[in-house]
């Protein structure tokens, strides 16, 4: 891909670095995900893009724009920052720009462009995912999905464009066999999730196999979800909802 979504002169860089961290960063209001999730970056990856804007804004760059600092070194380590930034963010934007979930919002926060899906078939699914659930640590999970015609590793239905998954989390139980929510009053209980439609939250994964992070929050906390395969193109085409999956979280 072309460096040319990263601006190369060093006030364009400047503006690009500071205002696709804070977008990363923040909340989508429909997902209710940090938009670094919703596109498909891990916590580390966000991380690492936050703390190069960090050190850019509040090292190297008040070195390059202070006359009595400017030096021919830090001219050198500036020019040197912004290629490897470069190297750095291109993968990333790669993921981001072959998510399901980009739009066009994102398009122009991050100056790439939406990468077209590849047509699949379109038939029916009929078939529900077989699913492993792994709790990583620090509250990110991984999770692998299998046909019934391809057990032996993650694989994606060949009719499908991904993965719907819809869940939530509730606090683990102490002493019951029923989990807690912190959000409900004392003395009641959080049922459990009956049908996908009682989880308020939902993703989609375009990969079989994929981690992602819940926050470490929720660690010691109980992970319910139903999933599904799904066809992008034509929704009524979606297979049938698993029965429930839980997991505790790490």
């Amino acid at each position: 891909m072309s460096n040319s979504r990263v601006p190369q002169t060093i006030s364009g860089f400047n503006a690009y670095i500071n205002t696709t961290d804070t977008y990363q960063l923040a909340i989508d209001p429909i997902t209710l995900m940090p938009n670094y999730q919703r596109l498909g970056l891990s916590l580390v990856q966000s991380g690492d893009w936050t703390a190069k804007r960090v050190f850019w804004r509040d090292t190297l760059y008040p070195k390059y724009t202070d006359e009595n600092t400017s030096t021919t070194v830090v001219k050198k380590n500036v020019k040197k920052f912004m290629k490897d930034f470069r190297t750095f963010a291109n993968p990333l934007l790669n993921i981001m720009a072959a998510s399901p979930n980009a739009t066009q919002a994102d398009e122009a926060a991050f100056k790439f462009v939406i990468t077209p899906d590849a047509p699949t078939e379109r038939g029916k699914i009929v078939d529900v995912p077989f699913i492993k659930i792994k709790p990583l640590g620090g509250g990110e999970m991984k999770f692998g999905a299998r046909t019934s015609e391809d057990m032996s590793r993650p694989s994606r239905h060949k009719l499908a464009d991904g993965l719907e998954v819809r869940w939530v989390i509730l606090t683990a139980p102490q002493n019951s066999e029923t989990p807690t929510d912190p959000s409900i009053p004392v003395g009641k209980t959080a049922a459990l999730p009956l049908t996908a439609d009682e989880c308020p939250n939902s993703f989609i994964s375009p990969k079989a196999s994929f981690e992602k992070a819940f926050g470490q929050a929720n660690q010691n906390k109980m992970f319910y979800c139903f999933i599904r395969w799904i066809n992008l193109i034509n929704p009524e085409n979606n297979g049938p909802w698993s029965v429930r999956f839980e997991s505790g979280i790490l």
